[in-house]
């Protein structure tokens, strides 16, 4: 699921854009630290939310965090990872929303073009400038490096008009996570789409 806090929204609708946050550095994870905060990080943010239920070991982490092809992308202060989002490229054993929704009719190229866009989060105390709109802009930037023409992505209701600023467009109504705790809406961008 990709998530923008009703806050991030309502900050933006009230005093327009924000300043980036200085100092932050997105950038692929690439050590055993960086994964292992980003799970933490999930757990804190999805569960604290109450968007997922609580675990026992204090991470969020499924079976398509583990495989090689899926990019990890974290924002980082200071060393510190405040913020992330994945991103699983179709293979398969499919994408990691195939749960919950397919996405494969809304796409509209081979499936070795495809991507999964999920578990976007930001710690909340580093929401004000944007952050969450730099991963998202991230994790397209980089599908485009690889080849990917289009992702989809479960989006919370209130993130979906940032998302349509960046050319996604919804392709299913309103549902219920059926494991989150949260209404979502399936959402599709083709990354070769000129705005």
């Amino acid at each position: 699921m990709i998530a923008a806090t009703a806050s991030e929204t309502e900050r933006r609708r009230s005093s327009g854009p924000a300043a980036p946050v200085r100092g932050v550095q997105i950038c692929e994870a690439t050590t055993v630290d960086d994964l292992m905060a980003t799970f933490r990080g999930r757990f804190e943010v999805f569960v604290g939310e109450n968007i997922l239920s609580e675990t026992t070991d204090g991470l969020i982490v499924d079976e398509f965090d583990a495989l090689p092809i899926t990019c990890q992308l974290v924002a980082k202060q200071d060393g510190r990872v405040i913020g992330g989002c994945r991103a699983t490229p179709m293979f398969a054993a499919g994408l990691p929303s195939d749960r919950f929704f397919d996405f494969r009719p809304h796409f509209h190229n081979p499936p070795e073009y495809s991507s999964a866009g999920s578990a976007l989060w930001v710690y909340p105390d580093h929401r004000t400038g944007m952050l969450g709109v730099r991963l998202a802009r991230s994790l397209m930037d980089r599908g485009r490096e690889q080849g990917v023409r289009e992702v989809g992505a479960a989006v919370r209701p209130e993130a979906v008009p940032i998302f349509t600023r960046l050319g996604w467009r919804v392709v299913a109504d309103r549902f219920d996570h059926p494991v989150e705790r949260a209404p979502v809406i399936p959402m599709v961008v083709d990354l070769h789409r000129r705005l």
